[in-house]
């Protein structure tokens, strides 16, 4: 019989999934996502940046998200944590899901499952986004810090949001404009 390890304090674990706690998979970015992905126009657009720009199809997302709570998206924020996720998760599993012919229907139920991990991956990460964006939770994200128009305000997070981007530039501002309504539209 061995002998038991004297009985250490445990550290608490960090509600911060940036810090290895455990991460709040149900919150509002989340369904806010699911709803406002729907719409085709938005999907086609955001789905054409990230495969033109590189842009976290999440983050864009959150640009309207936060947009509805009037407030800013901030390129200066620790995004450590989600792009590391992103790179290290999402986006191999987006290339093995790719890589996978299509019209294969042997490859068929491979590629369906290997989509279902992807958007679990997905679903994480947007935890890890509605962390960094909510802080400590002490600040109420739905109380607008003051009235500005949300579509302009979606905009702007927008461009903050590819200033965090090489070469995103080029965003066609036609496309821009419409992804902020959409973003930001009465559902």
């Amino acid at each position: 019989m061995s002998k038991s390890a004297p009985d250490r304090p445990q550290p608490e674990a960090s509600n911060n999934p940036a810090q290895g706690g455990p991460p709040q998979l149900d919150n509002p970015l989340w369904d806010y996502a699911l709803a406002r992905y729907a719409h085709p126009q938005t999907q086609t657009i955001c789905l054409q940046w990230q495969n033109q720009f590189g842009a976290d199809v999440n983050l864009l997302l959150a640009c309207g998200w936060l947009a509805l709570r009037q407030r800013r998206f901030n390129p200066a924020s620790d995004f450590s944590a989600i792009d590391s996720w992103r790179a290290e998760i999402v986006l191999p599993l987006r290339t093995a899901r790719n890589a996978l012919n299509k019209q294969d229907c042997r490859q068929h139920a491979l590629r369906q499952r290997i989509l279902q991990l992807e958007l679990a991956a997905e679903r994480y990460e947007i935890s890890l986004i509605y962390a960094l964006l909510s802080g400590t939770g002490k600040e109420d994200l739905s109380a607008p810090q003051e009235a500005v128009e949300t579509v302009a305000l979606c905009r702007r997070n927008l461009l903050d949001y590819f200033s965090r981007l090489n070469d995103a530039q080029e965003v066609n501002q036609a496309q821009l404009n419409l992804v902020a309504a959409n973003l930001v539209m009465e559902m």
